[in-house]
């Protein structure tokens, strides 16, 4: 038997923020420890994505008590997420903060991103179905729907649909039943975009996960196991009528937001015509402990999604694979300053845009790499964080042609780096075939040299390495050619 390891995921959300820690033992998971609390960043965001000094706190306190837990955790096995709230917020400067309170790095990942981690937690944490399962989650500023079969998602979407946000929004000077039907009707509204196609795709068991959910179940049945029609119905009503009664069982926090989620968990049921919704202890964080131990393992959803884009593009994979293995050999061969993003691995990134800098071509010829950079720029990429995402993007749009002469202040430095390897593998490899000689480079002093053997021999590949020095200045980088005996 292996030692059992440990991991951390944290769920940064709108309403709550999350962090559980995970025992693997043999291949089973056990959640071993939970920590919660309501910061709801989500109610200190302005319109303009501006994070008031109040929610700050609130969230960066939190940070300062997870940090505490996470102290003997290595980088690797601690993941952090922000969702819809961190995505809508345009204040850079609360990030790093954020991240220096926690003392790990903090990715933001798109709607989709999040309805996939949901999905990956809730079915790992019930009974396998035969048929296809409805996950729901209702979070402080979005709601998440998946459709899936077993462990693989089908339909996956993310609405404007938030607990936090509705109660803003609806919940101000007019009377609270006239509130909960303008909520209801606004859910409806955003649900309709995906009803149809929902409904088409059917189910046959619906289980919903948030602590909007759980606190419904909770408040109509004494447990938080099912929530049916008819008692939901009735609690929109007496809520409707009364408010939330201090009953107790729900927090200060929680109860100013209930009225909200329950207008929308009924817009829920009505539209996608449920009769009853089963409840899931398990969510996004979750989730993110299982792809934690794919990306330590054998398995990276990171490399499903390339290899899905490849073929859907009608990528050549061949030479895709030789421009990737000359690209981070090259890499091999230089050394990367401690200042590139702790979220990006520079061999796997450079390996990814070499498996699909040509993915334009499935558009047009010209200017393909511009075709690239919009496809992966706009894609659903599962796995990915948003930062990884517009990195891997700007890749493919510089691997050919000129550089624009501002890039020598707006790329990373391990980037560009990477940057040249794609460039000169892909140049290396412009009649499709592996180079007749072999090719090293080295750093010198500021400087990269090029070994390649026999260069002479080959004026074409010549010329154009010559015309790539050129290329290569507004990065600030300095390329030499070698063209000695190896």
């Amino acid at each position: 038997m292996t030692d059992p390891q440990y991991y951390a995921a944290i769920d940064l959300g709108s309403n709550s923020f999350h962090m559980i820690i995970a025992r693997e033992d043999d291949g089973t998971i056990t959640v071993i420890d939970r920590v919660k609390e309501m910061v709801q960043i989500a109610r200190g965001l302005s319109p303009e994505g501006d994070l008031a000094e109040d929610a700050k706190t609130r969230a960066l306190d939190c940070l300062a008590c997870f940090r505490e837990r996470l102290a003997e955790f290595p980088a690797s096995s601690v993941r952090a997420v922000g969702t819809k709230a961190l995505r809508s917020a345009d204040n850079s400067d609360f990030l790093k903060l954020a991240e220096q309170a926690l003392g790990h790095p903090i990715e933001t990942v798109s709607g989709y991103e999040e309805a996939r981690l949901v999905y990956q937690g809730v079915s790992h944490a019930i009974p396998q179905q035969q048929g296809q399962t409805l996950v729901i989650d209702i979070g402080g500023g979005s709601t998440e729907f998946i459709i899936g079969r077993q462990y693989q998602p089908l339909l996956l979407e993310s609405l404007s649909l938030g607990c936090v946000t509705f109660s803003q929004r609806y919940f101000g000077q007019c009377s609270n039943a006239e509130a909960m039907r303008n909520a209801y009707l606004g859910a409806c509204a955003e649900l309709e975009v995906i009803t149809s196609s929902y409904l088409d795709s059917g189910w046959d068991v619906a289980f919903g996960a948030s602590g909007t959910i759980k606190a419904v179940a909770e408040t109509i049945a004494g447990s938080n196991a099912y929530i049916d029609r008819q008692r939901l119905e009735a609690l929109y009503h007496h809520v409707a009528a009364n408010g939330i009664e201090d009953d107790g069982n729900l927090t200060k926090l929680r109860r100013e937001v209930l009225p909200a989620g329950i207008a929308i968990l009924k817009a829920v049921f009505d539209q996608l015509q449920l009769e009853n919704l089963h409840v899931a202890d398990a969510a996004l964080k979750e989730g993110l402990i299982y792809d934690i131990v794919g990306r330590l393992g054998d398995r990276d959803v990171r490399d499903d999604t390339i290899a899905n884009l490849s073929k859907r593009y009608q990528v050549d994979i061949a030479h895709a694979q030789r421009v990737s293995q000359l690209a981070t050999q090259l890499l091999q061969e230089l050394p990367l300053t401690p200042e590139f993003h702790k979220l990006i691995h520079p061999q796997k990134l450079l390996h990814w845009a070499a498996m699909v800098h040509e993915i334009g071509l499935s558009v047009a010829h010209n200017d393909h790499h511009l075709h690239g950079h919009y496809l992966l720029r706009h894609s659903d990429m599962a796995g990915f964080s948003r930062l990884e995402q517009h990195w891997l993007a700007q890749l493919v749009k510089l691997h050919r042609k000129k550089l624009p002469i501002t890039w020598a202040d707006n790329l990373p430095k391990n980037l560009a780096t990477c940057l040249v390897c794609l460039r000169l593998a892909v140049l290396f490899h412009r009649n499709r075939q592996t180079p007749a000689f072999d090719i090293h480079i080295a750093a010198d002093n500021g400087s990269l040299v090029l070994k390649v053997e026999r260069l002479a021999d080959y004026p074409l590949t010549l010329k154009n390495i010559t015309l790539e020095q050129e290329y290569l200045s507004p990065l600030g980088i300095e390329l030499k050619i070698d063209v000695g005996d190896l």
